[in-house]
C-alpha cells in the first residue's frame, strides 16, 4: 500500500512543475492583455478622430497608421465583433492562468507563508502577482488588483460603450441596437469568467452566493459595473424619441408626480419636476434628466460645441458640406446625398447644403438657420417643427414635403417647388417667395404676413384659416384656390381690380351656391366590378362654402371636399384624412339634377383615369 501512494505521488506535478507552468501560461496571458489594451486604445483613438460632420457625410473610417479606409457604418458594425472576439479569447486565457495559480498555492499548502521563496520566482504580470504574489503592503496589493480590473474590465466594457456613444448622433436603430447586444454579450462573458477567476476552488453556480456572503465589496463593485453598463447603454443613451426614450421619459414624469404628492401638492400632467425630466428650448419634448444632462446641452452658435458631455443629434454647423466641383455645378448634379437620412432633431444652422439629395429625408425638430438649401431636392421630406428662419431654399424641390409648424420667417423660396406641400400652421412672415409653386398645398392656419407672393402659383391652394396679412400678391395664380377666412387685409394684388378680386373669391368658396349644401348619400360602383354588382356607400355633407366632409363606411376612410363651380358643374379635390391604407386622394366631378334632388358623382384618381360612379340623393 506504502509502495502505491509513493507511485501516485510521483505522478503528482511538482511544486517546480507548476511554477513553470504558471509562469508560461502568464506569459501568454500577459501578450494577450497587452494585445488587449493596445487594441482598446487603437479604437479610442480611432472613433475621437471622427467628428459629426464625417456621420453626416458617412466619410470612411481612416485607420491609424495602417492609412487604410474602411466604410463608416462597417467599421461600427465590425470592429465591435473583433473587441468581442479578442476580449473573450483573452478573459479564457487568464481563467486558465487563474486554475494553475490556485493549483500551485494549493501545492505549497494550506499554511503555506506569503514570504515563500517560491513566490519570488513567480512572474511579474501584476495579475499573477495580486492573486499568488509574496507578501506586500495592501496598497500594492491593491494597486495590483486595480490593474487587473482595469485592463481586463473597464477598459474594454468602456470602449463598447463609447462605439454605441460615438455613432449614436447617426440615428441608426439597427446599428445602435446592436452595439447593445455587444456589450450585453461582453458583460454576461465578464460575469461568468470573473465568477471563475474569482472563486476557481468554489461550483459555478454556487460561487455568485458566496462571493456576495464572503465579498461584500467585491461583489458590489462587480454587479454595480454590469448593471450600470446596461442601465447606461440601454435607458440613457437612447435614440431621440424611440420606445425606451418615451418609457424613461415617462417613467420619470411618473416619479416627479409622486414626488409632488410627497411633498402635499397635487398631481399635475403639465408639472416636470426639476431633476427628472429636462425640457430644455422645446417644452413639447421632456428629456429623461440624465440624458438630457449627458447628451441634450445646447451648442454654441459659433463653435458648434455642445454644453453636454456627448451629444445624440449632429451637429454640423457653419460648415460647407459641399464639395467644390465646377463640373457639377454648372450641370446641376446633386452635390450631397443624403435620401432617407434620418436627421432628426440636427443643428445645420449656417451649413451649405445647396444641391444636396434630402429626398425622403427626416429633419422633423432640425434646425436650420441660414443654411443654405439652394436647389436642394427635399420632395418627401418630413420638416415638420423644424427651424428654417432665413434658410436660402431658391429653387429648392419641396414637392410633397411635411412642413406642419416649421419655421420659415424670411426664408428665401424663389422659385421653390411646393407642389402638395403640408404647410398648416407654417410661419412664412416675411418670406420671399416670388414665382414660387404653391399649387395643391395645404396652408391651412399658415401665417403668410408680409410674405412676397408675386407670379406665385396657387393653384388649388387650401389657405383655410391662414394669414396673408400686407401679403405681396402681385400677378399671382389664384385659380381654384381656397382662401376660406383667410385674411387678406392690406395685401397688395397688383393690377387686379377690387371687383374681380371679389369675384374670384366668392367663386374659390362657392358662396351663394346653395344648391349643394346639405347631406347627400348613394351608392358608388367601379367599373371594372359593375357586372359583379360590388358597391359601396359614399355619404357627403357640403356646407354653403363648398367645403365637403365625405365618408365611406364600408371602406372604413373619410376625408374632405372642396371645390369649385365650373360652367354647369363642380370640381372638387379630395383628401382623404382617415383609413389612407385604403382610399387614394383624387377629384370628384358632380353635377346636380334638375329636380335639385339628384347628384351625378364621378370619382377620379389623380392622373384624371375614372375610378367610381354614384346618384346620390339629398336627405330630407
Amino acid at each position: 500500500m506504502a509502495a502505491l501512494d509513493r507511485e501516485v505521488d510521483d505522478h503528482r506535478p511538482t511544486k517546480r512543475t507548476l511554477l513553470a507552468a504558471a509562469n508560461s501560461c502568464a506569459t501568454t496571458a500577459r501578450y494577450g492583455a497587452i494585445a488587449l489594451s493596445a487594441l482598446v486604445g487603437y479604437i479610442f483613438v480611432t472613433i475621437a478622430s471622427l467628428t459629426h460632420k464625417d456621420l453626416l457625410l458617412n466619410t470612411p473610417v481612416m485607420l491609424p497608421f495602417l492609412e487604410v479606409q474602411i466604410p463608416l457604418v462597417r467599421f461600427f458594425i465590425f470592429a465591435p465583433i473583433l473587441l468581442l472576439v479578442i476580449h473573450s479569447l483573452v478573459l479564457v486565457q487568464h481563467v486558465i492562468l487563474r486554475g494553475m495559480i490556485q493549483a500551485f498555492n494549493q501545492s505549497l499548502g494550506d499554511g503555506s507563508p506569503k514570504d515563500d521563496p517560491l513566490r519570488l520566482e513567480l512572474s511579474s504580470y501584476f495579475f499573477v502577482q495580486s492573486y499568488a504574489g509574496p507578501k506586500r503592503p495592501a496598497v500594492i496589493g491593491t494597486l495590483l488588483f486595480s490593474a487587473s480590473w482595469l485592463t481586463l474590465v473597464l477598459l474594454p466594457v468602456l470602449a463598447f460603450l463609447y462605439f454605441q456613444i460615438a455613432f449614436l448622433p447617426r440615428h441608426f436603430t439597427a446599428v445602435t441596437w446592436a452595439h447593445r447586444i455587444y456589450l450585453t454579450v461582453d458583460l454576461l462573458l465578464l460575469f461568468v469568467t470573473g465568477t471563475l477567476i474569482l472563486f476557481p476552488e468554489k461550483d459555478f453556480l454556487s460561487a455568485p452566493l458566496h462571493k456576495l456572503i464572503y465579498s461584500p465589496l467585491l461583489s458590489l463593485s462587480v454587479h454595480s459595473t454590469i448593471l450600470f453598463a446596461l442601465f447606461f447603454s440601454f435607458c440613457v443613451a437612447t435614440l431621440p424619441d424611440s420606445g425606451m426614450d418615451r418609457f424613461m421619459r415617462g417613467l420619470s414624469w411618473r416619479a416627479g408626480q409622486l414626488a409632488l404628492k410627497s411633498t402635499g401638492g397635487e398631481a399635475n400632467e403639465e408639472f416636470m419636476p426639476q431633476g427628472f425630466v429636462f425640457l430644455g428650448e422645446d417644452a413639447e419634448r421632456p428629456v429623461f434628466s440624465l440624458t438630457a444632462w449627458l447628451f441634450e446641452g445646447a451648442p454654441d452658435f459659433t463653435t458648434g460645441k455642445t454644453k453636454s458631455l456627448f451629444a445624440r443629434n449632429l451637429i454640423v454647423m457653419n460648415t460647407d458640406l459641399v464639395p467644390d466641383d465646377d463640373t457639377k455645378e454648372r450641370s446641376g448634379e446633386v452635390s450631397l446625398l443624403l435620401r432617407g437620412r434620418d436627421l432628426r432633431y440636427a443643428r445645420l444652422d449656417g451649413s451649405d447644403l445647396h444641391r444636396a439629395d434630402l429626398t425622403g429625408a427626416d429633419l422633423s425638430h432640425a434646425t436650420l438657420v441660414e443654411a443654405n438649401l439652394s436647389n436642394a431636392n427635399l420632395h418627401k421630406a418630413d420638416l415638420r417643427s423644424s427651424n428654417l428662419n432665413w434658410a436660402k431654399l431658391n429653387g429648392a424641390v419641396l414637392r410633397e414635403a411635411k412642413l406642419q409648424h416649421a419655421a420659415l420667417r424670411e426664408a428665401e423660396l424663389v422659385k421653390a417647388d411646393l407642389r402638395n406641400a403640408k404647410l398648416q400652421k407654417a410661419i412664412l412672415s416675411w418670406a420671399e417667395m416670388t414665382e414660387a409653386n404653391l399649387s395643391r398645398a395645404d396652408m391651412r392656419k399658415a401665417v403668410a404676413n408680409w410674405a412676397e407672393l408675386d407670379r406665385a402659383k396657387l393653384i388649388w391652394t387650401d389657405l383655410e384659416d391662414a394669414s396673408l396679412f400686407a401679403a405681396s400678391l402681385r400677378d399671382a395664380n389664384l385659380e381654384f384656390w381656397h382662401p376660406l377666412r383667410t385674411v387678406l387685409r392690406n395685401a397688395d394684388f397688383g393690377t387686379i381690380k377690387e371687383e374681380e378680386l371679389a369675384r374670384v373669391i366668392r367663386t374659390s368658396l362657392m358662396s351663394g351656391h346653395h344648391e349643394l349644401r346639405g347631406v347627400w348619400s348613394g351608392e358608388a360602383a367601379q367599373p371594372e366590378f359593375a357586372s359583379k354588382g360590388k358597391s359601396y356607400l359614399v355619404e357627403l355633407t357640403i356646407n354653403e362654402f363648398g367645403t365637403a366632409l365625405v365618408d365611406y363606411p364600408g371602406l372604413k376612410c373619410a376625408g374632405r371636399d372642396s371645390g369649385v363651380k365650373y360652367k354647369n358643374f363642380y370640381v372638387f379635390e379630395e383628401r382623404i384624412d382617415k383609413g389612407r391604407d385604403y382610399c387614394r386622394d383624387g377629384h370628384v366631378k358632380m353635377h346636380i339634377s334638375d329636380s335639385g334632388k339628384e347628384l351625378y358623382w364621378s370619382w377620379y384618381d389623380t392622373r384624371g383615369r375614372l375610378g367610381a360612379t354614384a346618384v346620390l340623393k339629398k336627405r330630407e
